[in-house]
């Protein structure tokens, strides 16, 4: 039976042989092959708490299983159980502090929590172990190079060493031309990276990095050619616009420069939906901490950039709310109390009525509308959340309030309709 579970293993069949494997295993469940062997295709199925299980069993049984140890190390590690991981990993390292692999498999773990200096530590510990591991050496470079300064300059040393043992690996080869670039040696990296391109490396980092160093290297002619390459697999990279605009300009196509100076500067530009967000988040803020000067401020910026959006509105609103014009504390709140109300109002009317405002827009508006009766004037002055000063008329007033009330009919009629039916 155990033989036919391999079998399904064999052609990818692993639902096949994790149902066979657990039958072997309920025929015999002190034999760890069969506990092995479904931990293993429950991980192939992504079955990781079936996989955990069966690898806490055989630990169960031998608590010093090296090889359930550490790959129940690595299912936490992939579930992002890093505290559990590094502690397996941990244990495993006391028992066996020379092994290469258990040092590699702690960096990881240091650079998944962002913790790029010790786990450079680590994986120079796993690279003293194991110097012919290319994979290896490539990760300790790319780790040293995040970190810069001399760590930036030793990396650079890691390179040579590493290529003695592995002549041509590509991703060494790229990792020298990115340290000598770190290392501000421009024709250097330009020399690998050209030579990179010339056996057939198309990949973004040689191409780009082939017309940033000659760029840095002063060698704006020739740094066209590969910038433009670039910037056909990359028409939105700023750094890219820039350089070949400059290169350009230095040369022979000032016209040309220009317009990649202006795609640049596009580039530059941040996300409109991010803007939003961020002005939302700070406006939301403000009215918690009630600095609401402030918050509807930013909540007005935000509606006129996206007018489809009236709860921004509503918001300030909210903030300015009152029984009646004279629940006001300062005449400058007032101000901007009729502002916002109505705005809002008028806004409101335009892209369809919150019918559950209509009464309380309506009320107050005509408390600001007697004022102006009893006082004998024709208009109220009004502060906008951007500071900007306006006069309100007694007639643009009363229009709203009027097209509030016809609304608030019609409202209750469809209400009455549908309360009938």
């Amino acid at each position: 039976m155990y033989s036919i579970g391999e079998a399904y293993e064999g052609l990818l069949k692993y639902k096949d042989a994790f149902r066979t494997y657990k039958i072997c295993y309920a025929q015999d469940s002190l034999n760890r092959d069969f506990l092995y062997a479904m931990a293993r295709t429950a991980t192939n199925l992504g079955k990781v708490s079936e996989a955990k299980r069966s690898y806490g069993k055989i630990l169960a049984m031998d608590s010093t299983n090296f090889y359930a140890s550490y790959q129940l190390a690595r299912l936490h590690y992939q579930l992002d159980e890093l505290k559990n991981a590094m502690q397996i990993y941990s244990r495993l390292l006391d028992k066996d502090p020379d092994n290469s692999a258990l040092w590699r498999s702690m960096g990881d773990c240091y650079t998944r929590t962002r913790q790029n200096e010790i786990a450079a530590l680590s994986y120079f510990k796993a690279y003293s172990l194991n110097r012919e591991n290319g994979s290896l050496a490539n990760t300790l470079i790319n780790t040293l190079l995040r970190l810069g300064g001399k760590d930036a300059a030793d990396a650079l040393a890691i390179c040579d060493t590493a290529l003695f043992y592995n002549p041509g690996n590509i991703q060494l080869r790229q990792s020298k031309g990115m340290a000598l670039y770190t290392n501000k040696q421009y024709a250097a990296a330009d020399s690998v990276y050209t030579a990179l391109m010339a056996e057939g490396d198309s990949s973004y980092t040689t191409v780009s990095y082939t017309g940033v160093s000659r760029y840095n290297a002063g060698l704006f002619l020739a740094s066209i050619e590969p910038l433009e390459l670039a910037y056909q697999m990359d028409t939105t990279s700023a750094e890219i616009c820039l350089l070949l605009g400059s290169s350009l300009g230095k040369t022979y196509d000032r016209e040309r420069a220009f317009v990649f100076f202006d795609k640049a500067e596009k580039a530059m530009q941040p996300s409109e939906l991010l803007v939003n967000q961020l002005l939302l988040f700070r406006a939301d803020i403000h009215m918690k901490a009630r600095n609401f000067e402030e918050s509807s401020r930013l909540y007005y910026q935000a509606y006129q950039r996206n007018k489809k959006q009236i709860d921004y509105l509503a918001q300030i609103a909210f903030m300015y709310s009152a029984k009646n014009n004279e629940s006001y504390r300062t005449e400058e709140e007032k101000q901007r109390g009729l502002f916002i109300h109505y705005y809002y109002a008028s806004e409101m009317l335009k892209n369809g009525p919150n019918t559950g405002q209509l009464r309380y827009l309506t009320n107050l508006l005509q408390s600001f509308h007697q004022e102006l009766f009893f006082k004998g004037i024709k208009e109220l002055p009004m502060l906008a959340p951007d500071g900007k000063k306006s006069m309100l008329s007694a007639d643009d007033l009363q229009a709203v309030i009027k097209a509030l009330e016809i609304k608030n009919k019609e409202s209750k009629s469809d209400n009455n309709k549908n309360e009938a039916l």
